[in-house]
């Protein structure tokens, strides 16, 4: 579904969806919503680089395509 480039966003997650996942930790929380670029790919996950050159491995269940407007 995604490949290596690809702007992605990382969904919001509601407190009842994070509780399914132990590994999900707080501090990861923060980019909710923030759009990255895709450097990997793996079967369950995707790994992510944020602008502040965070990088973070996501599950692809997470991750949704980024909607970009150009209005003009």
């Amino acid at each position: 579904m995604f490949k290596i480039g690809d702007i992605v966003a990382i969904k919001q997650l509601k407190e009842a969806e994070r509780v399914k996942y132990p590994y999900y930790h707080q501090l990861i929380s923060c980019y909710n919503g923030q759009n990255g670029v895709v450097l990997e790919t793996g079967e369950l996950e995707i790994l992510v680089k944020f602008s502040d050159g965070f990088l973070c491995w996501w599950l692809k269940d997470w991750v949704i395509p980024a909607t970009q407007y150009n209005a003009f």
